[in-house]
This record gives structure tokens, sequence and C-alpha cells, in this order.
């Protein structure tokens, strides 16, 4: 049944790459051959350079070309005129060249120029800055992707996009996928805001996840409902329960609805951790999902790719004793403080922090009222 449910959501998340497939076709090419004219009169920093900016190169192009297409044009991407320059900058280093990308009998050429603190520093940073500098100019050299809604600038806490209002009607807290020449998604991304100048609407895109959105690419409908499974531990070892919940993406962002059913199991701890009683509750109230990415200016991905949860919930359930000799209604609220953190467009996992507070109903009314100690949930959370 295990085994059954994964290949569930994995068939659901197929899906969603498949729509946008239909849209058309991208450039395809047969492979990338990188070269270098010129040289620092190192043979193995030259070697060491032409990687690094292989790397660069393809970071940009991958997701917007089909590579390994038979009959497909070759790209060809040049290093020229590499020069490291430790004098005139000392103590920091400065690299330059030029870099050119010829496909499909066109050609884009530009400067490159990075200053670090040695050679290593350069390496590291040669390829972030190859794929900043092609990240618009290489469209002049790709045939348009026929897409309803692609992806138009990417920002560093942000991404952004104009809307034909014709063709789409997306709102605040849709959640969307920009899907790659591989079909993989190269990010999730949250509508959070709509705005409109001079009849044009721009959509702002509040990232979720990221792989390697570049622009250009096409952008479908994602995954609107998340479901997540966890298991609550009490601070004082008095209880244990395991809970579902679901929510749905929202026009109220970061708002969202969130409903929770579960158990919770009692512990005597003062007699070897026997149970008592048990608990079993059906939640409903609002979650308010905040990304980091946006907030910080980071690529570290526990923070880019990671989110602040909150929630509070009111519900009602029963409470049993094991031998049976009592049970009763009970009602009452729960709050929790989570960190998410998105291993891919469809699965992360969540750790959270909260408490419950339960008021216990008998046949005189109400007859206790009381909170459990703060419980830590570990929670493994899916998109579809």
């Amino acid at each position: 049944m295990y085994r059954r449910f994964l290949s569930s959501i994995l068939v659901v998340s197929l899906l969603f790459l498949a729509g946008s497939l239909s849209a058309g076709t991208f450039p395809q090419a047969s492979s990338l051959q990188m070269t270098l004219s010129g040289s620092t009169g190192a043979t193995d920093v030259d070697s060491l350079l032409l990687e690094a900016a292989e790397r660069g190169v393809r970071t940009s192009l991958e997701s917007r070309i089909q590579f390994g297409s038979e009959g497909g044009d070759l790209v060809e991407a040049t290093l020229g005129d590499p020069v490291v320059d430790d004098v005139v900058f000392a103590p920091s280093v400065r690299f330059t060249a030029w870099l050119r990308i010829s496909y499909g009998g066109q050609s884009l050429t530009t400067g490159i120029f990075v200053i670090g603190k040695d050679l290593e520093d350069i390496l590291r940073s040669l390829p972030r800055r190859i794929e900043q500098s092609l990240r618009y100019d290489v469209l002049d050299i790709l045939p348009q992707f026929e897409a309803d809604l692609s992806l138009e600038y990417l920002w560093r806490n942000s991404l952004s996009s104009w809307v034909d209002t014709s063709k789409n009607q997306i709102r605040v807290g849709d959640r969307l996928l920009v899907v790659g020449s591989s079909g993989q998604a190269e990010a999730l991304v949250a509508v959070s805001d709509l705005v409109v100048t001079d009849g044009r609407t721009t959509a702002v895109f509040d990232p979720l996840y990221r792989r390697a959105p570049q622009p250009g690419l096409p952008i479908v409908s994602g995954p609107a409902w998340s479901g997540a499974v966890g298991v609550s531990i009490a601070s004082d070892l008095s209880g244990f329960g395991l809970d579902f919940s679901v929510s749905k993406a929202s026009s109220w962002y970061p708002w969202s609805p969130l409903l929770k059913v579960g158990v919770w199991g009692e512990i005597d701890s003062s007699a070897s951790f026997s149970m008592t009683g048990f608990e079993a509750y059906a939640m409903g109230g609002l979650q308010v999902d905040v990304p980091l990415g946006p907030l910080f200016e980071t690529r570290w991905m526990f923070v880019e790719d990671a989110s602040v949860e909150a929630s509070c919930l009111l519900g009602a359930g029963f409470r049993l004793a094991v031998d049976g000799s009592s049970e009763a209604f009970i009602f009452g609220g729960e709050w929790e403080v989570g960190y998410r953190m998105y291993l891919s467009p469809f699965w992360s996992w969540k750790l959270g922090i909260g408490s419950w507070y339960w008021a216990q109903v008998g046949a005189s009314g109400v007859e206790t009222l009381r909170s459990t100690p703060l419980t830590i949930t570990p929670s493994v959370v899916f998109n579809w």
C-alpha cells in the first residue's frame, strides 16, 4: 500500500509537467562544444577556467535547450583572451575575457569581468557571473518558445512575468511551475501580487523552490493542495500522536485554510511509560506560510527553499481511557509554528513546535481545562 501511495504521487507530479510540453517545442541541439581562444600563459589555469566557464554556460542553457537531439544544431561556446591580473588589483585578483555563444547561425558576444580574493575565488564566482551575463541576452539567439505564460524576469528575491489576461486567468495565491526543456520543474512559485500598469498586468511570484529557472521558460499550473503526515512527541514524554493535515492555496495568500485529523496517546511516565488513554480529534483553521527566500539575500538552500509556517486551529473530539473506565467529549484549539524545507516542488519536510488546549465535557458539563506541554512534530509534506 505504501508503494502504491508513492506511485500515485509520482504519477500526479508527472501529469503536472506533461501539460507544459503540449504548448510547444523547446529549441534542440546535439551538444555543447566549449573551446578556449588565447591563453593565460598557464595550461593548468586555462583548463580550470574553461571548466568553470562551461558550468556557467550549461546552467544558462540546459533548461532552455534540449541537448542530445539527433540532427540538432551544435551550440558552440568560446572563452576568448583570458587574463588573470594579480598585480593591478593586488591583493585581489581580476579576471577578464570575452564569451561568444553560437547557435542556429546566430551568435552573441559578451564581456566577462570577475574580481576575487584569489584564483580559487575567481573559479567559484565565474560560473555564476557567466550565467548572469547570459540570462537575458542569450534569448536573442534562441527561437521563441510559444507559451501562454512564460517567465520574463528573474530577480534576486522574486520572479515576474507579463500576463495576457485574455489567455490566463491567474489570481493571487495560485501555485505555478516553471518548466525546463527536460520536462523537469525548475521552480515552484506562488503568485504574490498582480500589478496593473498602463493596461498591462504583471504577475509577481514568490519562489518557494528553485532549481535553475531562466527567463523564457514556460509557466504552467502547479499543485494547489498540500498534505502532511506528522508524528508528535510531548517535550516531557507524556504523550505522542499521529496526524494528517491538508491545506489548499487560496487568494488570501500567504494564508490558507487547513484541516487536520489525528490521534494522541497519553503516557504515564511513572508507570514504565504505560499508555493510560487516547484522544481522537478533528480540527480546522488557518495557516500562514511565509517563504524565507524573498526575505534574505542568500542562496543557502536552507533559506532560499524554505518557509516559516504558523497555524491556529479549533476542533473537537473524544477521549477514551485504555481500560474503558471513562470517556468524554473534548473541544479546544491548537497553535503551531514550524520550519518547512522544500526538497522538490512536490515534496518537503517540516519541523513544528506547538501546544493544545482542551476542555473536557462530562455529565456535569465542562469538567477540566488543560493544556499539553510543548509538542515537537516532524512531518513529511507532499503537494498535488
